[in-house]
């Protein structure tokens, strides 16, 4: 018989398997949330709720559907809950706008433009006779849709495609970097990787290659060759798995990772080896914080290497600059690292099973 190990995530109440489905900020240093995916396994219903807590781990409301954090717009985070009309705002409460966006209204009705892009520094990209422009919120055509690609703006600069190659222009449309590279990525805090004759870099705002070429691959958190696990906990790029030794990520706070030796540590910009590659999986530095992986636990250190949080963790999560969540065990610990303060958060209080 095949025993399938179900993951750390899932836990059973009476008739019902609930799984922690993610966690994140609302409202910084007031509201966070809990997603829960829950299974009925008497009549097999399953729904979404998101538990809303504040910074002293107390219960503020349940709403029906899971937030994402990682979708919103003007402060209000997008809520699946079967609406795709359906936000969150920092105070907790579902509104809802017109999809995509309000300011999509005028834009999608121009059936001139064949593919619009979410607005991230004002303007954002649009497709028009296969080409690609750039827009305002109002739908006027700012930047001449001439480039093969292009990106959203990051740091006032866009990542454009022409004849094959990649740099990067302004908010004028103005080149800022020549299309040279074979491929690039975006702006985080000061620098982009290009990729020069298939070994990877990083370059400034200037152009100036300010680390060499010399890496496989350089893992950023929106790539599209990484993946996560339920939680995001576990961050994989597609190389590892195709044992890639020479791998290192964006900058998080002055610091990247780099994999040695198949073990994970962190270097600066000067390419200084600051914390030993003693870990299996590692996290990037987050408000002075990192998570890192060792025997299939999960811990914390700052930027020095010093453990924070013990090694010993399913999961953790980062919320702000001295507020975690741990999760041991199918139980939800608080941690206050400023006043060194553990609360445990007993879900199932919480949760209304009316599935």
């Amino acid at each position: 018989m095949l025993t399938i190990k179900q993951p750390k995530s899932i836990f059973t109440y009476q008739n019902f398997d609930i799984e922690y489905h993610g966690f994140g900020v609302l409202n910084a240093k007031k509201i966070y949330y809990i997603n829960l995916k829950i299974h009925n396994t008497k009549n097999h219903r399953i729904v979404f709720k998101s538990i809303l807590i504040d910074s002293n781990a107390q219960f503020i409301k349940e709403l029906k559907g899971s937030i994402n954090s990682k979708s919103s717009y003007n402060g209000l985070f997008r809520i699946y809950n079967g609406d795709e009309n359906s936000f969150v705002n920092k105070k907790g409460n579902i509104i809802k706008i017109n999809f995509p966006y309000k300011i999509d209204e005028n834009i999608t009705t121009q059936t001139k433009f064949k593919n619009i892009k979410k607005y991230k520094e004002i303007l954002t990209t649009i497709c028009l006779k296969d080409k690609w422009g750039f827009i305002d919120k109002k739908g006027n055509l700012v930047i001449e849709a001439k480039y093969d690609n292009a990106y959203d703006f990051n740091e006032g600069l866009a990542r454009v495609e022409l004849n094959g190659k990649w740099g990067f222009i302004d908010k004028k449309g103005e080149i800022a970097i020549d299309t040279k590279y074979n491929k690039t990525k975006d702006f985080f805090q000061g620098m982009a990787a290009v990729e020069i004759d298939n070994k990877w870099g990083f370059i400034d705002k200037k152009g100036n290659l300010v680390i060499e070429a010399k890496y496989d691959f350089i893992d950023s958190l929106d790539d599209d060759l990484a993946f996560f696990d339920m939680q995001g906990a576990s961050k994989i790029g597609l190389y590892l798995i195709l044992n890639k030794e020479n791998i290192v990520s964006y900058f998080h706070d002055g610091l990247a990772s780099i994999l040695i030796n198949k073990k994970f540590g962190f270097i600066d910009k000067n390419e200084k080896l600051i914390i030993k590659a003693q870990y299996d999986e590692v996290g990037h530095f987050n408000k002075g914080f990192a998570k890192v992986k060792q025997s299939d636990k999960w811990g914390l250190i700052d930027k020095k290497g010093k453990i924070i949080v013990k090694i010993k963790y399913d999961q953790i999560i980062i919320l702000d600059n001295n507020l975690i969540l741990a999760i041991k065990d199918k139980i939800v610990n608080m941690i206050n690292l400023k006043i060194k303060k553990t609360i445990k958060i007993n879900v199932l209080k919480y949760i209304n099973f009316d599935c």
